[in-house]
């Protein structure tokens, strides 16, 4: 067995929000996703998912496209080889297959002063929002092949939903319904965490934190997404 560790949404990239998704004094949190760089008519927007979002002035954004993916209603998340565009699959995480795991985490700032936060939440900080354990890979997808059945069936991605607009190469890991969830509670993904389950950086050699927050220092460290599956790491994040 194996395990996907990728960084998802909103982040400081003006291109990605340009703010990060908020935590609570309790423990919980919103999944603020990225915008939708290729909206379309059955794009996702924000007031679909129910996310109070404004700018700067204060103007509602409920109808700004959002680029939904992971998505946590029917258990989806696409992205393209790392060789293609932007994507992000790079070759260890496209040998995730059928019974593996993704674990999604992302970066969230402390926004909450109605109780005290918990003694683990940092002002910004990266949590484990959320995991998929996979049913299915769908492999070099195309618009193409989104036909009305494909659609009843994944509809919910967001690049199925970007339709002739998506680039080629897509591939979607879909997640069994009784075995992913989006957390109710985010789990610290912290310094000591890090350590423990990626062991080394991509590279294979020992992180260095220096005097850059471990805030800094994560988010680097795991800009492309990592595979793991020694029991001792698989462990820790059980």
């Amino acid at each position: 067995m194996k395990a996907g560790l990728i960084n998802v949404g909103a982040n400081s990239d003006p291109r990605c929000l340009g703010a990060w998704g908020p935590i609570f004094g309790d423990g919980t949190f919103d999944y603020v996703p990225i915008p939708e760089g290729s909206p379309t008519k059955d794009s996702w927007t924000y007031g679909d998912l129910g996310i109070p979002l404004f700018d700067k002035d204060g103007k509602s954004l409920k109808d700004l496209a959002a680029h939904y993916d992971p998505e946590f209603e029917t258990y989806t998340y696409g992205d393209y080889p790392l060789t293609f565009e932007d994507g992000r699959l790079n070759k260890d995480f496209r040998s995730l297959n059928k019974d593996d795991y993704i674990f999604f985490f992302a970066g969230l700032e402390y926004r909450d002063s109605r109780i005290k936060r918990k003694k683990w939440m940092a002002d910004k900080g990266f949590y484990i929002i959320g995991y998929f354990r996979i049913k299915e890979v769908l492999k070099d997808l195309n618009p193409t092949m989104y036909t009305p059945a494909f659609k009843a069936k994944y509809g919910n991605n967001a690049h199925v939903r970007r339709g002739t607009s998506d680039g080629p190469r897509n591939w979607i890991y879909k997640g069994k319904n009784k075995n992913s969830a989006l957390l109710k509670i985010a789990v610290p993904f912290n310094r000591s965490t890090v350590e423990k389950v990626l062991k080394t950086t991509a590279d294979g050699s020992k992180f260095k934190w220096g005097s850059k927050s471990d805030f800094f220092r994560i988010n680097s460290y795991t800009r492309n997404p990592r595979v793991i599956s020694s029991r001792d790491q698989l462990d820790i994040l059980w």
